[in-house]
């Protein structure tokens, strides 16, 4: 599984890392309209089916 989200969005992030998400890397998009803070870009975060289960014990 995996999310993203902007990187200056640190509720999700720490939403994301407190379900057992980890980060992977960011990236850098181009939009038409950019939000503040998208200069930033955005991260994802994923975790694979082997860590949640591992996590759930």
């Amino acid at each position: 599984m995996f999310a993203e989200t902007m990187a200056v969005n640190t509720a999700s992030r720490a939403t994301m890392n407190s379900v057992g998400l980890h980060y992977q890397r960011t990236v850098h998009r181009e939009w038409d309209y950019p939000l503040p803070g998208s200069e930033r870009g955005e991260v994802e975060y994923a975790i694979t089916r082997t860590q949640w289960l591992r996590r759930a014990r």
